[in-house]
């Protein structure tokens, strides 16, 4: 059986990064179910009815939480929690919230026995990431960085120039 997804957050990244990568992978048959747990039920509602996304992954679909029974308004800032909770152990959490929320999301990932892979920054304090560290591995679990900036038009003119000596003496 394929391993499942959650994503945790859904917002701009995950619309214009995460989850065409995630539907790719799936039509791969290289993950399973794909669940998207949001703070609030008009984010996943949104995703999920995206035209882009329609048109490109027409036979795919993600389960939706907060489901279709929560006010669209309301706010589920502990859902993600239940969420963990639910999935098979060592499956993959994918975090992608706003920076400062990333430390308690990936410790309650890891404390409920997922994998992790987190959008960076990973955490805004040394201390929180060798936490992180400790955490994984004594449970023998994975966490890693996506970085979606790798392969952005300004990421890579930046670099360009940089190769060129623009930003200094120092080349890479």
């Amino acid at each position: 059986m394929a391993t499942p997804v959650l994503l945790i957050g859904a917002g701009m990244i995950a619309h214009d990064q995460i989850l065409p990568t995630l539907f790719q992978m799936q039509r791969e048959g290289r993950i399973g179910e794909i669940t998207i747990c949001s703070q609030r039920r008009r984010s996943v509602v949104r995703l999920a009815a995206a035209p882009a996304l329609r048109r490109a992954f027409p036979d795919q679909s993600f389960t939706a939480l907060p489901d279709e029974r929560a006010d669209p308004e309301a706010h589920h800032a502990e859902l993600y929690k239940e969420a963990l909770g639910a999935m098979p152990p060592r499956s993959v959490a994918l975090v992608a919230v706003p920076d400062q929320l990333h430390y308690s999301v990936v410790m309650e990932a890891l404390r409920s026995d997922q994998h992790v892979c987190c959008v960076k920054p990973l955490v805004l304090d040394v201390a929180q990431s060798e936490e992180i560290e400790h955490e994984a591995r004594k449970r023998g679990l994975l966490i890693g960085i996506e970085y979606h900036k790798r392969f952005d038009p300004r990421s890579l003119m930046a670099r360009k120039r940089y190769r060129r000596g623009l930003f200094g003496e120092l080349r890479l």
